[in-house]
């Protein structure tokens, strides 16, 4: 993935991405309109994030309504 197409798939603005990383929006800036040259720690930090984001796509995320479903009732739930 492009570092632009990472940071759209994480739903992040630029000036986000960058606290998010750690670096100064304008070297997101720079990452997106130049990807070959990005530096080492950008481009490391660049794929961590999209690490997340392929286990985050391979896991479903459990909420407690499709915990239900797969339990049965849970005590939490009142009976009308």
């Amino acid at each position: 993935m492009t570092p632009k197409e990472i940071r759209t798939a994480l739903n992040l603005s630029q000036v986000a991405l960058a606290e998010e990383i750690g670096c100064h929006q304008s070297a997101v800036s720079r990452a997106e309109a130049s990807p070959s040259r990005m530096s080492g720690m950008l481009r490391r930090a660049y794929e961590r994030l999209e690490a997340r984001l392929s286990t985050s796509v391979a896991r479903p995320t459990v909420t407690a309504a499709s915990r239900d479903r797969a339990d049965g009732p849970s005590d939490r739930q009142v009976s009308a």
